[in-house]
């Protein structure tokens, strides 16, 4: 009997003890050694006791700690790391969450080094990009129809202009036949002026009439109006021919008539336009007059384009019509490498330098398109001294836009705004130039009235302006330096502002670019100003050597 007491009291004290383990605040962390209390995790580790989680990881989470089982793309688990899965260049990676900062891109490409999907250039305080160290921000790199196609008063017109030449290929080799071209002329156009000329050749299946067209205002004419009337360019004349003869077009004869079009342009459509329209060929505006050798004296004021398989025969325009154009506008294709390369350094072209050749290509245009990616690194690998990447030639991919006719106007507007007819034709060393003479002047409206701006350049290096606004009511001074470039493009900064009295300009953040274009030089000026945001001022300078 005392031993069953004995017994009772001993699983009487159990179950007390037993309740009172059950009643206590210890925890047990699943996956871990037991422990005296909750645990409180931390990047995995138990703030109040030091363990380390021992992971249980599903869906790419620990169910113990919650911590994530990727950290900037590499594994907790197994210090790898593992390929990411991007929907986009924004989007993180759906197994791990990683957001690509897109360090580095490929200026070739444009596409990141590490997502491989294209980002935009991230220009620095330099004017380079931080990504690629080679773009600069000289460019618009998307679509400028939001910037200039819209309606212009200052309207230019398309004519059309009918000429006889060879046929090239096809059942009339040999024979005279009929052809038409599409001609666009300035707002103003005038025959006691001068104008540079801009060839520009349709794609593969295309017409005289895919760019502009007579007896309709297309996008691209508005296009053209508004860019000179805001003076991006000086005043110029495009010229839309066909390389396809009357009966054969694209197909097993395309190549014939792409490498043969040179003897077209040279025989028959510029001694046709350029005897018809006022340009810098000196043939009295008769075509009989016109000769191979004046066509070559005139060849720094003639560039020649086109879009793909007409970039096709423009990159042969390079080596075949290297006599009769200074500027090269390849958009959307390219040429054998070999052949351009060895073509353009042959000794018969030593005395026709290239002033620009610019090759485009859209990012949205294909991956069957990159393969001119390739051909473009042997042009600059193999170019020299002819060609050099960063000097006279370059690639430049356009953000966001396909193989259509926005890419068209976009690489207009590019090579016309910073490379074409940009090289003064006097042919002043301005690398050694110590200064300028001159003065630039031009009348403005803001919503006040009229601004009368004067820009006077001395020898030594210094700038003024002067503005009188609302008949003299107000009078403000500029006063900077310049730099001159190697182009003759003049970068000046302006350090001291004085004004007459306070008025509406609050802020002083004003700069410049003057860049030569025919007899006059154009300048654009930012000022930070209620109602003006740009002047573009014309007039002579004298260069000081």
């Amino acid at each position: 009997m005392k031993r069953m007491k004995k017994w009772i009291g001993l699983l009487l004290a159990l179950c007390v003890l037993t309740t009172a383990w059950a009643a206590s605040p210890v925890a047990f962390a699943e996956g871990n050694d037991g422990a005296d209390h909750t645990h409180q995790w931390e990047e995995g580790v138990c703030t109040v006791c030091g363990q380390r989680c021992a992971h249980i990881w599903e869906n790419g989470v620990c169910s113990v700690c919650g911590l994530p089982l990727w950290v900037n793309g590499i594994c907790r688990d197994c210090g790898e790391e593992h390929s990411h899965t991007f929907i986009s260049a924004d989007d993180p990676c759906t197994i791990c969450g990683y957001v690509c900062p897109h360090v580095s891109h490929d200026r070739y490409t444009l596409k990141c080094d590490k997502c491989g999907y294209v980002v935009n250039h991230e220009f620095g305080e330099d004017g380079v990009c931080v990504k690629c160290s080679y773009a600069t921000n000289v460019y618009q790199y998307g679509s400028v129809d939001n910037l200039y196609v819209k309606d212009c008063a200052e309207k230019g017109k398309v004519v059309q202009l009918e000429y006889k030449c060879i046929a090239l290929a096809g059942k009339q080799t040999g024979s005279e036949i009929t052809k038409k071209l599409n001609v666009y002329l300035p707002y103003g156009y005038t025959e006691e002026k001068q104008y540079n000329v801009y060839y520009y050749l349709h794609g593969a299946f295309g017409t005289i009439n895919d760019i502009i067209r007579p007896n309709e205002v297309t996008d691209t004419e508005k296009f053209l109006n508004n860019i000179i009337a805001e003076k991006v360019c000086d005043p110029f004349i495009l010229v839309c021919p066909t390389w396809f003869d009357s009966d054969v077009t694209a197909g097993d004869l395309e190549g014939t008539l792409q490498e043969n079009f040179n003897i077209q342009l040279r025989d028959s459509i510029i001694p046709a336009v350029e005897s018809t329209y006022s340009t810098y060929l000196d043939c009295d505006g008769k075509i009989e007059n016109v000769t191979p050798e004046k066509i070559a004296a005139s060849r720094d004021h003639r560039a020649i384009g086109g879009f793909s398989g007409g970039a096709t025969v423009t990159a042969m325009m390079a080596v075949y019509g290297i006599d009769m154009f200074s500027y090269f506008g390849v958009n959307s294709n390219s040429w054998d490498p070999d052949l351009l390369t060895q073509g353009v350094n042959l000794e018969a072209n030593k005395n026709y330098d290239i002033k620009y050749y610019m090759n485009t290509l859209g990012t949205e245009e294909g991956p069957d398109r990159e393969v001119w990616v390739d051909m473009y690194k042997q042009i600059e690998a193999k170019g020299a001294p002819k060609l050099v990447d960063g000097t006279n030639m370059t690639f430049v991919r356009w953000i966001g836009l396909d193989h259509d006719i926005v890419n068209i106007r976009t690489s207009l507007y590019n090579a016309l705004a910073v490379h074409f007819f940009k090289v003064a034709s006097d042919d002043i060393d301005y690398a050694s130039a110590k200064g300028f003479t001159g003065e630039l002047t031009t009348s403005v409206k803001d919503q006040y009235g009229d601004l009368d701006f004067t820009f006077t350049l001395e020898a030594d290096g210094t700038i003024q302006m002067h503005c009188s606004a609302y008949g003299g009511f107000i009078s403000y001074d500029d006063k900077g330096t310049y730099i001159i470039q190697e182009d003759g493009t003049i970068l000046a900064t302006f350090t001291e502002f004085t004004e007459s009295m306070q008025h509406s300009v609050t802020e002083h953040n004003d700069s410049f670019v003057i860049e030569k274009g025919g007899a006059l030089w154009v300048i654009h000026y930012t000022r930070e100003m209620q109602g003006m945001d740009k002047v573009d001022a014309t007039g002579e300078l004298t260069p000081v050597q």
